[in-house]
């Protein structure tokens, strides 16, 4: 079928967001500024609550598998610290599988059959690089919705960034932002108004009548197709979500998973 290269994705992107590489510990080493070191921050409370929740997340959304990304072949001591958390939390979740892959390992893994993975859990950057390497698998940055989770709080926002380059020309694509609206309603139990969102984004990119310039692109659609403006493409999903049958089968495999390449960051 037409749409994502593949349909049988469905992959979620743990990430921790608080520390490693993106802890903001950098320094210049000499004074000319010819050399340069970066501080790689692991502690076992932040990865220790990541990994709780990856597989938390697991059980409540009835996923099979929980994979942990990581380093620990050469950066022995945080990656190694990592790996010892996530074996000693995968312990207590026997009904849960587990497994663990090395982060260049992953990427190949991802090219070649990324249907046969579930959840993955990781830490800051290697999470920032496997959500973006997710959401083309998806479809592209334009349909990969992201969430940040803390203790009392959460936020939604979509994987990609601001893209200044379209601003003010109503071409960008629309349905990551829509869908982190689906995943707000479903964090505050609102699932049958998430489920009628989620219904309305895929319905109306399976049908491809109208659909933002990145979803019309040939090789995402097989017969030639018009872009409509971003504003057409968010009134046509408006539009759906109250006229959406939930008890119909959703159409495959023409429209990606909501959940394929979503990036779900844990924060303080």
């Amino acid at each position: 079928g037409e749409g994502t290269r593949f349909p049988e994705t469905d992959l979620i992107v743990v990430r921790e967001a608080t520390e490693g590489l993106y802890s903001g510990v950098e320094h210049w080493v000499d004074r000319d500024h010819t050399a340069a070191e970066t501080i790689n921050i692991i502690t076992r409370k932040a990865s220790d609550r990541i990994i709780k929740f990856a597989f938390e997340l697991a059980l409540r959304e009835r996923r099979r598998r929980v994979t942990a990304v990581h380093k620990a072949n050469i950066m022995k001591t945080t990656g190694g610290l990592f790996q010892t958390a996530f074996r000693a939390l995968a312990a207590r979740y026997p009904q849960i599988s587990s497994d663990e892959r090395l982060i260049d390992n992953m990427c190949m893994q991802l090219a070649k059959k990324p249907e046969e993975y579930d959840i993955l859990v990781t830490t800051n950057l290697f999470g920032d690089i496997l959500s973006d390497l997710c959401a083309g698998l998806a479809g592209g940055l334009g349909v990969a919705p992201g969430a940040l989770y803390g203790e009392s709080i959460a936020v939604f926002e979509p994987v990609h960034g601001s893209a200044p380059k379209y601003a003010g020309q109503d071409r960008a694509d629309p349905v990551a932002e829509i869908l982190c609206v689906e995943l707000l309603l479903r964090h505050l139990g609102k699932t049958e108004a998430a489920d009628r969102v989620f219904r309305a984004v895929w319905e109306t990119i399976a049908e491809k009548k109208v659909v933002t310039y990145d979803l019309a692109l040939p090789g995402y659609t097989q017969r030639p197709v018009p872009p409509s403006s971003c504003t057409a493409m968010a009134r046509e999903i408006a539009r759906k979500v109250p006229l959406v049958d939930l008890d119909r089968p959703l159409p495959r495999p023409d429209a990606p998973s909501a959940s394929a390449g979503v990036d779900r960051n844990l924060m303080e």
